[in-house]
């Protein structure tokens, strides 16, 4: 599409490809495309990064996600009592750069700091053909974690609110990010969030 609407630009028209998932590899039709633009936009920093290595004469700027479907209540901060256990949650998509598998490899290491014990972790999203879903599934069952974590899969979004509100913090071990709306989502139903520098 990047390049049937290059034949409708203007002279002295800019051309900007913007990224929204992760740097293209140098041989796809997405590197070639975004080659032929005048300017890059990344969703993160590290995917800028990468884009400036494979494009060095190309100027790239980062802007993440600014979405939302419409008006939100300011939310209600939750409150969580210092007994019971701690409801965690990840959602997105079961990805590499996500890192879930991650997440279910240091949870007892995690589970060990005072304080954030007894825990239990909740795992939800598809992975759209990765097959991430069960392995996680298998190094939860091997690590003998049934009764800690529970990888649920897709969900709807109508399912969100009651997910959320049975959830008492949200991570995200991401290598990469834009602006994730996983995050923005538990913000907006008051939901602390613990996520990387990403």
């Amino acid at each position: 599409m990047h390049l049937f609407c290059l034949r409708f630009l203007h002279d002295g028209g800019k051309a900007i490809y913007h990224e929204i998932v992760q740097c293209p590899k140098p041989d796809s039709t997405a590197a070639a495309v975004a080659a032929r633009m005048n300017s890059l936009v990344g969703n993160s920093r590290k995917v800028s990064s990468e884009l400036r290595l494979l494009y060095p004469s190309l100027p790239v700027t980062t802007i993440p996600f600014l979405t939302a479907e419409g008006e939100m209540p300011t939310p209600v901060r939750k409150s969580k009592t210092l007994t019971g256990t701690i409801n965690v949650a990840f959602f997105g998509r079961m990805v590499a750069h996500k890192r879930p598998d991650k997440l279910v490899k240091e949870w007892q290491k995690l589970t060990k700091i005072p304080g954030f014990s007894p825990a239990r972790l909740d795992l939800y999203g598809g992975d759209y053909g990765t097959g991430m879903i069960n392995q996680i599934r298998d190094m939860i069952k091997r690590s003998g974690l049934e009764s800690e974590i529970t990888c649920h899969g897709r969900y709807s979004l109508k399912e969100l609110p009651g997910i959320l509100s049975r959830t008492d913090l949200v991570v995200l071990p991401s290598e990469f990010e834009g602006l994730p709306l996983s995050l923005v989502e538990a913000m907006q139903h008051g939901v602390p969030i613990v996520a990387t520098s990403a």
